[in-house]
């Protein structure tokens, strides 16, 4: 990902994507400087790229950059070990995410909830965690990132027998 070439910038989601992916990378390489640099460039995107296009097709691009910007965030966060700011990136990121219009694919390519729960089950807010894995499965049905947190959550609640029926559930799923 890192030794791509550039896109064309009026390229706006392809763009998008580029900038995000290398954000991610950067994050998890524990690079925050160039991480941040791809964040920004993602902050530009979504200030200045030309959205009307988009919006004659019923796309929602500039709320799936500012998706790919919070979510960056998230894992810039994370990577620092910043709980409290990932989680409230991600939290920003599922409000973008619950008004975007349903789709197949989706616009956006996971559920961030499953990402918020990771954060909230290593704070040690089991219950939290919980309901944001239990979300992401509302919205992906047998989504084994979402069960494989559950199982962890259930674990540290020491609740057995939803932790067994979550782990056969998360079995089936991958």
């Amino acid at each position: 990902i890192l030794n791509l070439p550039a896109p064309p910038t009026d390229l706006v989601l392809v763009a998008t994507m580029y900038h995000y992916a290398r954000a991610i990378a950067f994050a998890g390489r524990k690079d925050p400087a160039s991480a941040r640099v791809e964040i920004d460039a993602l902050a530009r995107l979504e200030r200045d790229a030309d959205f009307k296009p988009f919006a004659e097709w019923g796309v929602p691009a500039k709320e799936i950059v500012q998706t790919a910007r919070l979510v960056a965030t998230g894992r810039h966060a994370d990577a620092g070990g910043d709980l409290p700011g990932a989680a409230k990136a991600y939290e920003d990121a599922i409000f973008v995410e619950d008004s975007l219009a349903y789709m197949e694919p989706p616009y956006w390519y996971y559920p961030i909830r499953q990402s918020l729960g990771s954060v909230l089950l290593r704070q040690g807010k089991l219950d939290a965690a919980e309901k944001a894995f239990r979300e992401s499965l509302s919205r992906v049905r047998g989504n084994g990132w979402a069960l494989a947190g559950l199982v962890e959550t259930y674990h540290r609640k020491g609740d057995a027998a939803a932790e067994r029926r979550t782990r056969r559930a998360y079995a089936k799923a991958w």
